[in-house]
């Protein structure tokens, strides 16, 4: 019974000698071979839209011209301070000739309104200043699509713009049978406005929630040149300060409805 024991212990003893033994054979040919390795290539994702949408940019700019007149001139209304809000509209699409590139057009305005009760002759009248600024213009930008629904796009809007301001005082009410030229103390408006031409960089991060439903938001900064101002729509306006302006830091949001293949 032992030797038969022997026996198998000494044949399982044979059997892994030679398995080792061909273990280290094979690992010797293994040495023989080479490996050529290549760098995984990485296809960068495409970026294709069409869609339109809301937005809504907040424009902080300066208005240290306008307090200082109303200081000045109109003593009982408060200063203009804060950021001026624009809402609007912009539709975009891809092209198809150069791959991640997306033209559109866009429009927004906003307007920012400061009123006092004053007397005048003895009459009690609202006052009232209004500040707007109204933009429209083509877009280009460019889309860099960092992983699946998420693109960074660099880009420009050029385009032309209005930047006004309106000051006007009234009665409580009007008969229509007194719509006629009026004393000054009873109803009086002063109107300026400033056309400019305006380029404007920007960046947007936006993300596709579905294929058909698009998140923006953006950074940007206005540049406006070719300024003229005009007072009530026809007269020149002498000795305007040079920064008073639309140059401004613009920020947005918006919401898209549209096809988003990214």
């Amino acid at each position: 019974m032992e030797t038969e024991n022997m026996k198998k212990i000494l044949y399982v003893a044979v059997i892994m000698v030679m398995a080792v033994v061909s273990a280290f054979a094979q690992d010797e040919r293994l040495d023989d071979f080479t490996f050529d390795t290549e760098p995984i290539q990485r296809e960068s994702i495409p970026y294709f839209a069409v869609a339109g949408g809301a937005i809504v940019g907040f424009h902080f700019g300066n208005y240290d011209d306008l307090n200082a007149q109303l200081a000045k001139h109109f003593p009982d209304i408060d200063p203009f301070e804060g950021q001026l809000t624009l809402w609007g509209a912009q539709g975009f699409t891809g092209t198809v000739f150069v791959p991640n590139l997306r033209i559109g057009f866009f429009g927004m305005s906003g307007k920012k309104t400061q009123t006092a009760e004053v007397l005048l002759d003895g009459v009690s009248r609202t006052q009232y200043v209004d500040y707007s600024i109204g933009q429209s213009g083509l877009t280009l930008d460019y889309a860099w699509v960092p992983f699946k629904s998420f693109a960074i796009l660099p880009g420009v809007s050029v385009g032309r713009g209005q930047l006004s301001v309106e000051t006007y005082h009234t009665a409580s009410g009007l008969d229509w049978n007194e719509f006629r030229p009026t004393p000054t103390n009873q109803s009086n408006l002063q109107h300026l406005e400033n056309g400019y031409w305006f380029v404007k960089p920007e960046l947007y991060f936006e993300y596709a929630l579905t294929n058909f439903l698009m998140f923006r938001a953006s950074a940007a900064y206005n540049m406006t040149f070719g300024s003229e101002w005009k007072y009530n729509n026809e007269s020149d306006i002498a000795n305007m300060p040079d920064t008073f302006n639309a140059n401004a830091l613009q920020v947005q949001v918006g919401l898209f409805l549209g096809l988003f293949n990214y």
